[in-house]
């Protein structure tokens, strides 16, 4: 897989993978590169929980306690700061 490849699946997780378990068994991703799509992932979930509340219509197929569990699984903790705020913001 090229290094843009790698960029494009981590840029845009949601359009490549049905969930994070599925992005887990990914065998085109380094460890690294599935951390960073798992962040990416957060940061989406987490936007479109904004979008619903301000009542836009947004659907998630994972929870971010999907994401999360996903994170865990590859040795990363996320330790529930997020830059930019609780929602809307990012895994440091």
């Amino acid at each position: 897989m090229s290094q843009d490849d790698t960029q494009l699946l981590i840029s845009n997780p949601t359009q490549h993978f049905t969930s994070p378990e599925a992005l887990l068994q990914s065998d085109s991703l380094s460890r690294e590169a599935k951390i960073a799509a798992l962040k990416q992932w957060d940061m989406e979930v987490r936007q479109l929980q904004v979008a619903t509340e301000e009542s836009m219509p947004a659907a998630s197929k994972a929870s971010l306690t999907d994401v999360h569990a996903a994170l865990r699984a590859l040795g990363y903790e996320p330790d529930g700061s997020h830059e930019g705020g609780e929602k809307g913001g990012h895994l440091k």
